[in-house]
């Protein structure tokens, strides 16, 4: 059972991809982020307690255009971290794809 976090500054878009997440038998729990500062924050703190905590995070739902930092900066800053969750990026926009691949995102 998955552990998720999905993040995206545009709340319909948030509360539709929660709604879909919490809707799959295989999702334990569906967090959100608004944002990509409350998004590092929550999932260092889950890193930090340990993957058993019930706060950890498997996978994360990131929205690649979000003001500020981007989801494809949080890729990178998480790829820092010792034991990152996966990430599943999320995007309206086609073009930001390519940059996705160059950080490692499978199709």
């Amino acid at each position: 059972m998955l552990r998720v976090l999905a993040v995206d500054d545009e709340q319909p878009a948030l509360e539709e991809l929660l709604y879909l997440l919490r809707a799959d038998p295989r999702v334990r729990s569906a967090e959100g982020a608004t944002g990509a500062t409350e998004a590092l924050r929550r999932i260092g703190s889950a890193v930090d307690a340990g993957p058993d905590d019930p706060s950890a995070i498997d996978v994360v739902f990131l929205d690649i255009h979000m003001a500020g930092l981007t989801g494809l900066d949080v890729a990178q800053l998480l790829a820092g971290f010792a034991a990152p969750p996966l990430i599943v990026f999320v995007t309206a926009h086609e073009g930001f794809a390519v940059h996705a691949f160059d950080l490692k995102a499978v199709d």
